[in-house]
């Protein structure tokens, strides 16, 4: 699996954690918000419902809804990912102020490498 992929399955996890039942336009909406093109997110969507993650309800041709199926260890995974990747960010912060203690950088090394770190900050959701 791709990392777009991943993400893509990330935030229709998170859309559904927040929202409880949703209608699958309404879910692909605002999953290509964020990410992805129509094809990608239906077909995680897809993926999602055969792994078992989440439960598709057909109600008619036009109204389908998606429910997560198990919310407790789903909310469980999301924390943890959130948790790893703080640790990863924290670790590179780390990292970079002992490079720039041991190396002495010049300020615009330290500068493009402070920008670098608060892009990682901020793409971090």
């Amino acid at each position: 699996m791709d990392k777009n992929s991943e993400i893509i399955r990330i935030e229709i996890i998170r859309i559904l954690n927040e929202n409880g039942k949703t209608r699958g336009t309404e879910l692909a909406k605002r999953v290509m918000e964020k990410v992805g093109n129509e094809k990608t997110v239906y077909r995680e969507i897809s993926a999602l419902v055969e792994s078992g993650d989440i439960e598709k309800r057909v109600h008619s041709r036009s109204h389908i809804e998606y429910e997560l199926v198990n919310l407790y260890e789903s909310v469980n995974n999301q924390l943890k990912n959130l948790h790893s990747e703080v640790k990863t960010i924290f670790e590179e912060i780390e990292n970079f102020d002992n490079i720039s203690k041991i190396e002495s950088l010049s300020f615009h090394e330290r500068l493009r490498s402070i920008i670098h770190l608060i892009q990682i900050v901020q793409s971090t959701d």
